[in-house]
């Protein structure tokens, strides 16, 4: 206390009342100050805080639906995929590799790629981002090998794992029956698949790329579809229409693989 010594009671009293009027005016001014800072519930400020969250958690769910959504597109896009994947409502089917779909694939990438793109770090939550950024890495993949380095047009192994039918052979997610009918489904549509694939390549090749034609493609009937194994796929069968059909397109298969390759050297 700031209270001299021998000073009257008079003054002591007028100086503690001056200390304690003194303390009530700090405490109001302090007890103002903390009010300016709290904002009611129904402020303006609080409002945008309870939009934005709002916002937040729409644009995490949108996410979801998103990629969703994507998946469905990428696998009816990529048939192929989608059945190594297990999606085998897509078996036996091919890519579009014709011109027309070859750059519809390469716009849809970069619509793609943008729509991901556009979903922002604090409206998702880790997972999210994650997603997001694998996502478009995968697309950043895709353009990469079919625009930047155009392999649709120069390199034949853009088209061999596709082309390999070894998951009905060797997988066994199905009955045998229901492998075969798969599997007959696709070589149906090997012919067209060639036929755009012979459209799509600007011959003469490099003679490493010939190789690798004929290795991963032209060698694909010889390789997984031995006499051998045809044997074991359709043993115990009855019918022998189904038996036939299967080692016929599979020799057809061979047949156009190996000769379109040896053209292509020829050429060379």
């Amino acid at each position: 206390m700031w209270i001299t010594r021998g000073a009257s009671v008079k003054e002591i009293y007028i100086k503690e009342k001056i200390m304690k009027e003194t303390k009530i005016c700090v405490l109001f001014i302090l007890a103002i100050a903390f009010t300016a800072c709290q904002q009611p519930a129904n402020s303006p400020q609080s409002n945008q805080t309870a939009n934005t969250n709002t916002n937040a958690a729409n644009a995490s769910n949108q996410w979801d639906k998103y990629v969703e959504g994507f998946l469905n597109e990428y696998f009816t896009t990529n048939p192929q995929f989608a059945v190594y994947q297990g999606k085998h409502e897509f078996d036996g089917k091919l890519p579009d590799w014709s011109e027309e779909g070859l750059k519809k694939e390469i716009v849809r990438l970069k619509a793609e790629r943008d729509k991901a793109t556009a979903f922002k770090n604090e409206q998702l939550d880790e997972r999210q981002r994650f997603e997001r950024d694998y996502l478009i890495a995968q697309i950043d993949k895709d353009l990469f090998w079919r625009e930047t380095a155009d392999q649709p047009h120069t390199n034949p192994y853009f088209y061999s794992d596709s082309l390999d039918p070894d998951v009905y052979v060797s997988r066994e997610y199905a009955p045998l029956d229901t492998r075969i009918k798969s599997y007959t489904a696709y070589a149906k549509n090997v012919p067209n698949a060639l036929a755009q694939i012979k459209t799509n390549l600007k011959l003469p090749l490099p003679k490493t790329l010939v190789k690798i034609g004929r290795t991963t493609i032209g060698g694909l009937g010889g390789l997984i579809f031995p006499k051998a194994r045809l044997k074991t796929l359709s043993e115990n069968r009855s019918n022998s229409t189904s038996r036939f059909c299967c080692t016929a397109l599979a020799t057809a298969l061979a047949k156009q693989l190996s000769t379109r390759w040896k053209k292509s050297e020829t050429e060379k």
